[in-house]
């Protein structure tokens, strides 16, 4: 079973930007968890969020109130949080830090 990765987004993010990483997590063997398809449902995508495996930071991530408290939440549940670059790198060696 993939890991299901929380696409932790910048504020004024552009739906292509959302959908590009979601298909970079895709060829990487993840399953992206996409908050774009929530819009602006903080509560769907809190919930969303738990369910996960990771986080993906993606560019800007911290200008975003929702991703802030995304990587505050899953920091707190020892969610993974990283890069793509992490996040690559993690799936190239089979998951092994």
């Amino acid at each position: 079973m993939s890991k299901r990765i929380y696409i932790a987004l910048p504020r004024d993010y552009a739906r292509e930007t959302a959908y590009a990483a979601e298909d970079a997590l895709t060829l990487l063997g993840y399953e992206p968890a996409n908050p774009a398809d929530n819009g602006t449902n903080d509560r769907a995508n809190l919930c969303m969020l738990t369910q996960c495996d990771g986080v993906l930071l993606m560019p800007g991530w911290e200008t975003s109130p929702m991703s802030t408290i995304a990587v505050t939440v899953a920091k707190h549940l020892n969610i993974p949080v990283g890069t793509y670059d992490q996040w690559s790198v993690l799936a190239a060696t089979g998951g092994q830090r």
